[in-house]
């Protein structure tokens, strides 16, 4: 798996993610997806290989048989056919697990 793959199915399965992290292991995820996209934006190749072992690390506490940890295990990002994720893709992930889960009452009419 690439980068891209791993992004991908963080984005396929936020709403299982983010039920199943606790609020600091989903803060650091944001946050590494945040340093993430700063490196991307700004081409640093380095930077966001260290990212994404950073990202790795903080999504180990995830089960073995959860959808995303196929995609994490022992996978090396800084390899010859590297290629760093868009900044837009980074991105949207932000937004998805960045903000605070919805209210259910809310949903339901019942604020």
């Amino acid at each position: 798996m690439n980068p891209t793959d791993l992004l991908a199915s963080l984005r396929e399965h936020a709403a299982l993610l983010r039920g199943e992290l606790d609020d600091e292991t989903r803060e650091e995820v944001v946050a590494t997806l945040r340093l993430l996209h700063e490196e991307t934006a700004a081409g640093r190749a380095r930077g966001v290989a260290r990212a994404l072992r950073r990202l790795t690390r903080a999504l180990s506490v995830l089960p073995p048989g959860h959808p995303v940890s196929a995609h994490l295990g022992g996978r090396r990002y800084a390899t010859e056919a590297f290629r760093p994720p868009s900044a837009a893709s980074v991105s949207g992930l932000i937004d998805i697990l960045g903000e605070p889960p919805p209210d259910p009452g809310a949903l339901l009419g019942a604020a």
